[in-house]
């Protein structure tokens, strides 16, 4: 929806709009002249124009009843075609390599006939009509509701305008070029939503994160353990207070924020362009420091268990004077955390015995967390099996 409104809708503003609104505006003066004229030299002909006039606004009103609801049929069924063409050219090589070209041939068409399919009857009566809409009088009563109908366009586009917008990019208060220099961040009461009805993701979390610390968030699927870093980068704004080395993240503009903190998601995104485009966007680094990154990094790796020790290790050494959140669907990833964060909050079931209605839980260290057999971590360590829990309980050590 949101390629459909950028491209088609965008070129509707930019190109048909302000030309068919030019054509309307020129053949209504056009008009306007002719009647003057005619007019002035005999009086009498305004009596038969007058209904004439009225005629043509209610035939007007009459096709615009249906014709923007047939544009904003024609507008939604285009963003299947979009939204079908994107994927196939995302998923070209695995279409080509699962030879399932046809199949995907005869989806476009579905999709291409339900956007704009005519028969040859409907083609013929439309090019008989077509012959009649002949005369000035008829291209300006029709170049006005098509006017109407692109602004279904505008319609379309400044719903975007509506949205909320996100705090300034910039305020008055700029920290100092070091901060952060000891990587010390606290939660203060924090409500955190993702909208204004929506329900409370984060509820009432007070928590103390120390300067270097390594912090991994663990929980089940769908728990929302992003929620805490989507607040502290204010994706939404929380409730409460977020303090990095004394400072209020709500008193800092987004700019300053999100520039002093980084994250590196789970599934990464390359841009178009150059790898050293996407490795370093604002030209930061030279190309010495960005080559001795990627010979740092392995080529290839298969083994979850390699993959695991290799990102321990990195935090451990690459990383080691920064504060460290780790979000983690993998125990033995974050074992070795220096404290263990533990059920943040799930909003789809409310068993106070298990996520204390959306509180945080448990918060500790990871050895201390498994020695209490009816801690939340204790039970999801002896889940993963006999081995594998005694593998991580000597790891934690």
């Amino acid at each position: 929806r949101i390629l459909n409104r950028f491209s088609k809708d965008i070129g509707h503003l930019d190109d048909l709009l302000p030309l068919t609104f030019l054509d309307f505006v020129q053949t209504l003066l056009q008009i306007c002249g002719v009647v003057a004229v005619a007019v002035a030299v005999i009086p009498w002909i305004l009596i038969p124009l007058i209904p004439l006039f009225i005629l043509f606004i209610f035939l007007r009103r009459y096709f615009l009843d249906t014709s923007r609801d047939i544009k904003r049929l024609e507008s939604t069924t285009r963003s299947p075609v979009f939204s079908h063409l994107s994927s196939s050219l995302q998923g070209l090589w695995t279409i080509r390599a699962l030879k399932a070209e046809e199949r995907f041939q005869k989806l476009f068409d579905a999709h291409q006939d339900l956007h704009s399919a005519l028969n040859a009857g409907q083609v013929g009566l439309a090019l008989s009509y077509a012959i009649t809409l002949m005369g000035t009088f008829q291209w300006g009563v029709r170049q006005s509701a098509e006017v109407e109908n692109l602004m279904i366009s505008v319609e379309r586009v400044m719903e975007y305008t509506e949205l909320e917008e996100e705090a300034p990019w910039e305020t008055s208060k700029h920290p100092p070029p070091e901060w952060p220099n000891q990587g010390m961040i606290a939660f203060e009461n924090v409500n955190f939503t993702y909208s204004l009805d929506g329900p409370l993701v984060l509820r009432h979390l007070s928590v103390v994160i120390k300067p270097k610390e390594k912090v991994g968030i663990v929980g089940r699927t769908g728990a929302g353990k992003s929620s805490l870093i989507a607040a502290l980068f204010r994706l939404a704004e929380p409730e409460g207070r977020i303090w990095i080395d004394k400072y209020l993240t709500s008193e800092l503009g987004l700019h300053d924020l999100r520039k002093k903190i980084s994250i590196i998601p789970q599934e990464p995104v390359l841009f178009t362009g150059t790898m050293r485009k996407n490795l370093d966007p604002f030209n930061e680094y030279t190309d010495e420091e960005l080559w001795n990154a990627l010979e740092e990094t392995p080529s290839a790796l298969h083994v979850a268990e390699v993959t695991d020790e290799f990102i321990q290790k990195t935090i451990r050494e690459t990383f080691a004077h920064c504060t460290v959140l780790t979000i983690a669907h993998r125990l033995n990833t974050i074992i070795d955390s220096d404290r263990i964060m533990n059920n943040v909050i799930d909003f789809l079931t409310f068993d106070p015995k298990v996520l204390d209605a959306g509180r945080l839980k448990e918060y500790g260290e990871p050895y201390i967390l498994l020695q209490e057999q009816d801690s939340l971590f204790y039970k999801m360590v002896q889940q993963v099996g006999k081995t594998e829990a005694a593998s991580l309980i000597e790891t934690a050590k």
